[in-house]
């Protein structure tokens, strides 16, 4: 009876096919060899997945037209079947392949059915069906027809996909199918050689160099490598054929490994923690994205791998914006790795364009782009990686020139400075008995030196600070000077000073004894607004340092203020601080030589030649130094100098 219902239900098919003005058949000739099967294909959708052969080969199904070139439905629950016809012209029994271009379906069948009712089924696949169930043992899908001599028959193919529906797919002869899968295997396995080369070249890399960036490049090489090994098939060929549950979710698995160890090396090769804190953020986040994708996918697999390709678009493009925000800063260290991801956005945007839009592009063009871009990609990755060592290389030759020149500068300096302690020794030695120039000398040198000995350890780190040099070069010119002027063999009278401009003097005092303020615990600070005028060098730097000297000597908090103005024809600078202060019997006192005020004198160095240098200075000057009232605690000076008739103005 069952066989009788098929005979009825066939002639009814074939009524309603004359009758509805149904496609021609394919047409499989002595001279055949390929048909893409373009406008032949009809489908029904059966939403419930529960039709059978008997039920679709019944009246009340009602089959329509394929309008695109090839079936698909979008990412859809239901099971499909399609259906064309075949002719076989010829009086012998021909061979013919039914070929699928995809690697996997959950649920894919194949019947023919003949002319006197019988069907055959030549292919039916489950989740549970492993490769060696294939009846044609290759990557992708394929389905052995044989026609009898002169026969006209019907094909009806059944398959449910846990992804996209699309289902490209033509009729080859044996001959043209095995000619065609021969050449993809041949380009599959030279694109499978170059990749594993890569891989094994940055894991060597890796075992010499020690660099984490090797081990992610791999990472990321083998992800890209898994994935299109899944994509074309052979691996559900060869690496997992007995695990059709893997192979189902393989493109979860190898997706997400690829938007992952793609982060991953994304960070280690820019450094984005150290240069790029955001982009660090936005680099953890895509991981965190993917990894949460992938647990999704447990709860429905299907929209899981369509928003899996959307994500490794965003990845990609997450990981350009990374290289671009480094590139404006560090473009040669980056370039190869910002061209390498170009390629690999166009990969990404073709499967996104085609899964989502529906882009119009064959299984074999897509996988032969994505192949060359990758190929590419990882190729100038790797590129990236050696060209940053060698930048880096480059760099570190820089850097440790600049260091052996900074070096050779931090010992001309301490030889310098010791040559000067030596001589600061032999003339303290001396000045016992010498006179009152001599003193002057000594007690002028002794707080300068002190700065530039601060300022000359604190030269000795890695970084180069050109302020500290200058500040340093700066002092030793001045303390050279006034060895060189007041502590000679024969004690002449000291020549007349150069002249110097006021900003460039006062800078230079500010200079030299701000390391000292700050080892006592107060801030020197200099007003910025200095009127432009030239004083004498040398004297005026003396009776400067000697008030700002005395200034940190006796502070112990708060600052140490620097200020000069124009009053009239006079330029006033000013010395304050915050200290214990003086009043004006004070302050006559203390401009005598060796008076020390006993209310200030406890646990502090001296000798008391400071006010009273400064003092005898300007008045040789006939310079003006007073104390001015206080404006609160603390004690201020004042060097008046009159400003010389060409500078008035």
């Amino acid at each position: 009876m069952s066989r009788f219902g098929l005979t009825i239900a066939s002639i009814w098919l074939q009524i309603c096919l004359l009758g509805a003005a149904a496609q021609a058949a394919v047409e499989v000739g002595p001279d055949f060899t390929s048909s893409d099967l373009i406008g032949e294909i009809s489908y029904f959708l059966d939403e419930d997945r529960d039709l059978s052969v008997e039920d679709v080969l019944g009246p009340q199904i009602n089959f329509q037209q394929v309008e695109d070139p090839f079936p698909r439905f979008g990412y859809t629950r239901a099971r499909i079947w399609l259906r064309f016809e075949v002719q076989n012209l010829e009086d012998r029994e021909r061979e013919t392949r039914l070929w699928v271009r995809e690697n996997f379906f959950q649920y894919f069948a194949v019947f023919v059915v003949h002319e006197d009712g019988r069907v055959d089924t030549v292919e039916d696949l489950t989740p549970q069906s492993t490769f060696s169930e294939r009846p044609v043992p290759y990557a992708q899908l394929v389905a052995p027809l044989n026609l009898q001599p002169n026969e006209t028959a019907t094909i009806l193919v059944r398959y449910a996909s846990g992804g996209s529906s699309e289902a490209k797919m033509t009729l080859e002869s044996r001959e043209s199918f095995a000619g065609q899968a021969a050449n993809n295997t041949a380009k599959k396995f030279v694109f499978y050689g170059m990749m594993t080369i890569m891989v094994v070249a940055a894991l060597i890399a890796f075992a010499i160099l020690r660099l984490s960036v090797f081990p992610a490049y791999a990472a990321y090489a083998g992800s890209i490598l898994m994935y299109i090994v899944h994509s074309d098939g052979t691996g559900f060929q060869y690496l997992w054929p007995n695990a059709p549950w893997f192979n189902t979710n393989a493109s979860l698995v190898w997706g997400s490994s690829f938007i992952i160890c793609g982060a991953i090396y994304t960070r280690l090769f820019l450094e984005t923690a150290k240069y790029h804190p955001v982009m660090n953020k936005v680099l953890y986040a895509v991981i965190a994205a993917a990894i949460g994708l992938d647990i999704y996918a447990l709860i429905d697999t299907q929209m899981a791998k369509k928003l899996m390709v959307l994500f490794a678009l965003i990845s990609i493009i997450a990981c350009i914006s990374a290289g671009v925000v480094a590139a404006i800063e560090r473009f040669k260290m980056v370039r190869f790795f910002m061209f390498a991801w170009i390629g690999g956005a166009f990969a990404a945007l073709i499967m996104t364009l085609q899964h989502w839009i529906g882009l119009d592009i064959s299984q074999e063009a897509q996988l032969d782009f994505m192949r060359l871009v990758m190929v590419l990609d990882a190729g100038l990755m790797g590129l990236a990686i050696a060209d940053r060592y060698l930048q880096e290389r480059t760099l570190q030759q820089e850097v440790l020139q600049e260091n052996l020149a900074q070096t050779r500068e931090n010992l001309d300096l301490s030889r310098r400075l010791q040559a000067l302690e030596n001589k600061y020794a032999e003339a303290e030695e001396a000045a016992r008995d010498r006179d009152i120039s001599s003193q002057n000398a000594l007690h002028d040198l002794r707080q300068p030196l002190n700065a530039l000995r601060l300022t000359v350890n604190s030269l000795t780190g890695d970084d180069r600070l050109s302020d500290g040099w200058a500040t340093a070069e700066t002092t030793l010119d001045y303390l050279e000077n006034l060895l060189a002027e007041h502590v000679s063999a024969n004690n002449e009278a000291p020549a007349s000073s150069e002249m110097i401009g006021l900003p460039e003097l006062l800078n230079t005092i500010h200079a030299m004894f701000i390391e000292d303020a700050q080892q006592k615990g107060t801030n020197l600070l200099l007003d910025p607004d200095i009127p432009d005028v030239e004083v004498p060098a040398l004297q005026v730097m003396r009776i400067l340092s000697n008030l700002v000297a005395n200034a940190i000597k006796y502070s112990t908090e708060g600052a140490i203020r620097l200020h000069a103005s124009r009053r009239g024809k006079t330029i006033a600078v000013e010395v304050r601080d915050d200290g214990p202060g003086l009043t004006q019997e004070e302050f006559q006192l203390a401009i005598r030589r060796k008076v020390r005020l006993e209310r200030h004198s406890d646990g502090i160095e001296g000798q008391g030649f400071g006010l009273a240098i400064a003092h005898d200075l300007a008045e040789s000057l006939n310079f003006d130094l007073q104390l001015l009232a206080p404006e609160g605690k603390g004690a201020a000076i004042s060097l008046n100098m009159p400003v010389p008739v060409s500078q008035s103005g």
